[in-house]
């Protein structure tokens, strides 16, 4: 950290991973070591620190865990895990940790990634999220189109379009348009259209998810930023409600299966692509 000189660090946490039977015991240790890991980086990190709140799902525990890392004033703001709870359960143990929270204090909270989790977190008290979802979506080979507040178009149909765009379907290979005519990136203003992207992702060369993921980032911020501005103007919890109206809120899936690359692992050397047709 002395070396690295970062705005800020987070500190061990001892994360309990689902899928067991988990004893009250179990938990306890977990939120001891994660306290006494914290102790020891206060006394020696020379970055601000954010520390993490744990619990797994357990409620007391939980406030145990949150309430004696808020008791540490040299804690700059706290990390709270959601990767290893789902559904409703998520939703009580988030907002039982919050609860203990002082809130002139940042939280951050991982896990919470995709635009629906991210509204979600917003409205339980969460002021921080990892930008995940832009690489997930570019590993997938879709470019997100969805749009938040003012920005956002009202429905058109009944039907409910997706959140992203598949550039690996086939039916783009001769649409000659910008992924976003009112998108400011790299890869619409250029503009780089969705029959190249479509062919980059069938010929497997790099530039196509280089194209996505900056498209990606892009999008995320400005949703990001549309979203600020719905608090400031406070239509957050009304611009919220026609979001969830308008999209669809499937699991999007990846376009690339089907796609794979066909290697001769028989060829000396460095395996080779085998000529593809489309």
């Amino acid at each position: 950290m002395t070396a690295y000189e970062p705005d800020w660090c987070a500190t061990p946490a001892d994360v309990i991973k689902a899928g067991e039977e988990i004893k009250t015991k179990r938990i306890k240790k977990s939120v001891d070591r994660t306290l006494r890991w914290l102790d020891d980086c206060l006394a020696a990190s020379p970055a601000p620190v954010i520390a993490p709140v744990v619990g797994f799902n357990n409620v007391e525990e939980r406030v145990r865990s949150a309430s004696e890392t808020a008791k540490r004033e040299q804690v700059a703001g706290f990390v709270l895990n959601a990767f290893e709870l789902e559904g409703d359960v998520r939703t009580e143990c988030i907002r039982t940790s919050i609860e203990q929270l002082p809130a002139n204090k940042p939280r951050l909270a991982y896990g919470y990634s995709t635009p629906e989790s991210i509204l979600d977190g917003i409205t339980q008290g969460i002021d921080l999220f990892d930008g995940s979802y832009a690489y997930k979506m570019t590993e997938r080979g879709r470019a997100i189109t969805f749009k938040f507040g003012d920005s956002m178009s009202p429905p058109k149909d009944e039907e409910k379009p997706e959140k992203s765009l598949n550039l690996w379907d086939t039916r783009l290979a001769q649409s000659f348009d910008a992924i976003d005519s009112s998108c400011g990136c790299y890869t619409c203003t250029t503009p780089h259209t969705k029959a190249y992207i479509h062919h980059l992702l069938n010929a497997h060369e790099m530039l196509g998810p280089l194209l996505i993921m900056m498209h990606n980032v892009y999008q995320l911020e400005h949703f990001m930023g549309a979203v600020r501005n719905s608090i400031d103007n406070k239509t957050f919890d009304a611009d919220k409600e026609a979001f969830m109206a308008k999209h669809n809120h499937g699991k999007e899936g990846s376009g690339s299966e089907g796609h794979q690359d066909e290697i001769d692992f028989e060829s000396l050397g460095s395996p080779v692509k085998k000529n593809r047709v489309l």
